[in-house]
């Protein structure tokens, strides 16, 4: 019987994948997965990364490592490595540094997931200030390029200020506004001396808070350019119609010629979205012909004019000014439409002038449905095919864990091209790979089979994080399908998912799963129309459903270019283009 028992240990400890190892270190059963991790063989792929969790387990359990650091010598060309050594530095930065430090000059700053290089930094600058060196090198670098990160960056920022020059210390305001942290921003404004720089950068905090009384106590001690950019800012931030206009009229006061056009285009658009006719009449006049909004006046007075039914004087104001506008597709595409029920002859002359455009374009392709054309021209590609240990450890690596593949995979595309990492992660490559007159298939992948296989699913994906699962937008959209927390948080509820956690939204897995539940509430909302569900998506289906009672709507381009919001149509248009690149490339799944 004893001897059965010791068959089956042994057959259960050789018969433990990678995965299993992983699986007990996760579980914090480190003695168990310290075991499983020493009997990954030498030629297996993943031996770095079992020598890796070796370490992390030896640690925890006190003992010794020294012998496998000559055995991850062996690795110098993986990312591993480099994390390897970062966490070698991090145990040691206090109690050896002189040792942290030495294990700090082993890693390659290029090999690290971008939320990983502030800790990075963070490192040398605890281990300068253990050795006594001077750490103002490291200092200034945090606070000038990772003040956002809430760990590594903002607490070294409070710590070392008074270092900082006034223009560093402004450097630092703007990198925190651009990552929407206004209120850690306007904590820094004392330590700034008074003045109208600061002034204005108060303003600008306090208008991008929502804090409008306070914004309007900076705005009225600036003077001459500063109080006109300020003006303007606050004619662009201020959510009250009234309080915009009474900003333009003061605007008007200065000279700034350039400030007046901008804020005359904003107004000018906004007026027309909310229906305001005269309004918009009255600040299109600010925008002259030198403008560089020009162009986008002689398209809303040509839009106006359609919807109104005056679509001669809509065809005319396009034909007379083809010259200046740069979307020529579009132009070309709305005369078609203009002339459709006046002049067929020119309608479909200038339909197919759209259609023979080369580039991939949303007006392209409707032209070329229209007229019953190829939609795209093809561009054959061939990749080198590249063999590697380190491709073979990556595609091993890619089910397991997910996120240590992609930071391997991309430290590999640095070093190697783009072309090397096609076939294992044609997710990274996909960007790179594109090309604006040609529909190249790499261009378009499927990256994630196991979890979505439709087109639609893959279109809205491209156009929203183009396949990265760590992105965050300036709105605080997650992950693959760009999924913001509250409406998470809604889509858990629906789903009475009690376990979900905003986090798991980097997981491609739950944020497809999330995202395609929100694409079929859409798609059931709006009967399969995959612009409407496209606008829902980005825009929320709010305004699709306002878009759609405010006009009568006749055609698809018109539903699109009456939305309300410039980065919806953009939307729409990208995702239809990407839909109909995916069924000429796999077919209408």
């Amino acid at each position: 019987m004893k001897k059965i028992i010791i068959l089956l240990l042994i057959i259960t400890k050789i018969s433990l994948a990678f995965e299993d190892c992983i699986d007990f270190f996760k579980k914090e059963r480190y003695l168990q997965a310290k075991q499983c991790f020493s009997q990954i063989n030498q030629t297996d792929p993943l031996y770095p990364y079992a020598l890796y969790y070796l370490l992390r387990t030896r640690v925890y359990a006190e003992e010794d490592y020294s012998d496998l650091l000559p055995e991850m010598e062996k690795f110098k060309n993986t990312a591993v490595y480099s994390y390897f050594y970062l966490y070698l530095a991090s145990i040691n930065r206090f109690k050896n540094p002189k040792l942290a430090l030495e294990y700090w000059s082993k890693i390659d700053k290029e090999a690290l997931f971008k939320d990983d290089i502030p800790f990075y930094y963070y490192l040398k600058y605890q281990i300068d200030k253990s050795l006594k060196k001077d750490p103002i090198k490291e200092a200034k670098k945090i606070s000038l390029y990772f003040p956002y990160d809430r760990f590594y960056g903002y607490p070294v920022v409070f710590e070392n200020i008074n270092i900082l020059s006034e223009e560093e210390k402004f450097n630092v305001l703007d990198r925190l506004a651009a990552k929407r942290m206004f209120t850690k921003a306007i904590y820094l404004l004392p330590y700034i001396k008074d003045g109208q720089k600061k002034y204005l950068y108060s303003a600008l905090l306090y208008m991008k808070n929502r804090e409008y009384q306070k914004a309007e106590y900076f705005i009225s001690l600036l003077k001459g350019k500063y109080r006109a950019s300020a003006v303007y800012s606050y004619i662009f931030f201020q959510r009250k119609m009234s309080e915009k206009k009474k900003y333009f009229k003061e605007l008007l006061k200065y000279n700034d010629k350039k400030l007046i056009w901008k804020a005359a285009n904003y107004l000018m658009k906004k007026s027309f979205y909310l229906q305001k006719y005269k309004d918009f009449f009255y600040y299109s006049q600010f925008i002259p012909e030198k403008s560089r909004y020009y162009s986008n006046k002689l398209w809303f007075l040509s839009l106006y004019y359609y919807i109104h039914g005056k679509k001669n004087k809509a065809a005319e104001i396009l034909e007379k000014n083809i010259r200046y506008f740069s979307e020529k597709p579009k132009v070309y595409y709305w005369l078609y439409l203009s002339y459709k029920d006046i002049n067929r002859t020119k309608a479909y002359k200038y339909l197919k002038k759209a259609a023979s455009i080369k580039k991939i374009d949303f007006y392209v392709i409707r032209a070329r449905e229209k007229l019953g054309l190829p939609l795209f021209e093809g561009k054959p590609m061939f990749l080198k095919f590249y063999q590697s240990k380190t491709l073979d450890m990556i595609a091993k690596l890619k089910p397991i864990d997910y996120k240590a593949a992609y930071i391997e995979a991309r430290y590999f595309m640095k070093k190697h091209g783009v072309e090397s990492i096609a076939a294992v992660f044609p997710e990274l490559a996909a960007r790179k790979l594109s090309d604006r007159k040609y529909l190249v298939r790499y261009a378009y992948p499927k990256p994630f089979l196991k979890y979505a296989t439709d087109n639609l699913t893959y279109a809205i994906m491209r156009r929203e994080s183009f396949f990265d699962p760590y992105v965050v937008s300036f709105a605080n959209a997650v992950g693959l399908m760009q999924i913001i927390p509250p409406t998470a948080r809604w889509i858990a509820q629906q789903k009475k998912d009690r376990n979900f956690d905003i986090v798991q939204l980097f997981e491609p897995s739950k944020n497809i799963e999330y995202g395609r539940w929100y694409l079929k509430y859409l798609d059931r909302m709006f009967k399969g129309n995959i612009f409407y569900i496209a606008g829902g998506y980005n825009g929320g289906d709010g305004t699709v459903r306002r878009t759609l009672k405010r006009y009568e709507i006749k055609n698809i381009e018109e539903f699109v270019e009456l939305l309300p919001y410039r980065e919806t149509r953009y939307y729409v248009k990208y995702v239809y283009t990407n839909y109909k690149a995916y069924q000429t490339i796999y077919g209408r799944k």
